[in-house]
């Protein structure tokens, strides 16, 4: 993987030593102007970016930009307001400081993983729509607002209607299998998912098949 980090100056050297022990080729720049000339020289796999180097300002300039680069966002805010204006801005991910250093290698290779999929703002599937930017689930005239790991599971199951996905699928894909989250974290997120449904009067349901794992029915 190639991995661009821009961050002010090196306040948190150890990530890109971290990535290099994780195979990764990495380039780091100081500068928003910096970033912007690199960036869009399709060389990079994910840009790691501090937020610290002048906010969120980057992240809309590459947008604006139509730089399609996948952006982790270490953030300087810890709620959820400011991981939604994050979002909203064009990053793809949100870290808040500080962070377990295997849970940032995680979140660099999920989006590596999903770099050249084109994944619409919504996805319908059923009765259900999801609107990833919102991070919200409607269904008719009703709608809740899902938690990032809630958001990115349905998103999947959704992607892979009439496909079952196995737990280990499941966890590699959205936490990284050195993420060091336990195998559990899957199964009290799908019993989060299943009452989101059931509130929100979904005909959808995630079925489990043993040894084959979950699907999103939706009649």
């Amino acid at each position: 993987m190639r991995i661009m980090i821009a961050q002010r100056q090196e306040g948190e050297p150890s990530i890109a030593g971290l990535l290099r022990r994780h195979r990764c080729t990495v380039e780091s720049v100081q500068t928003t102007q910096d970033l912007l000339d690199w960036a869009q020289n399709g060389q990079w796999d994910c840009l790691v970016l501090d937020d610290r180097l002048d906010g969120l300002d980057p992240v809309r300039r590459l947008r604006s930009a139509r730089c399609g680069l996948p952006i982790l966002l270490l953030s300087s805010s810890a709620d959820a307001r400011g991981r939604v204006r994050a979002l909203d801005a064009g990053a793809d991910d949100c870290l808040s400081r500080p962070f377990f250093p295997d849970e940032l290698v995680a979140r660099v290779r999920a989006l590596t993983r999903r770099q050249g999929e084109f994944v619409p703002d919504q996805i319908t599937a059923g009765d259900l729509l999801l609107d990833r930017r919102s991070f919200r689930l409607c269904c008719r005239d009703r709608w809740i607002r899902l938690g990032n790991r809630e958001l990115q599971l349905i998103e999947l199951l959704a992607r892979h209607q009439g496909q079952f996905l196995s737990t280990e699928q499941l966890m590699d894909q959205i936490w990284g299998c050195s993420s060091g989250a336990e195998i559990s974290v899957v199964w009290t997120n799908i019993s989060y998912l299943r009452r989101r449904l059931q509130q929100l009067g979904s005909s959808a349901k995630i079925i489990l098949s043993r040894g084959r794992g979950y699907l999103l029915e939706c009649p």
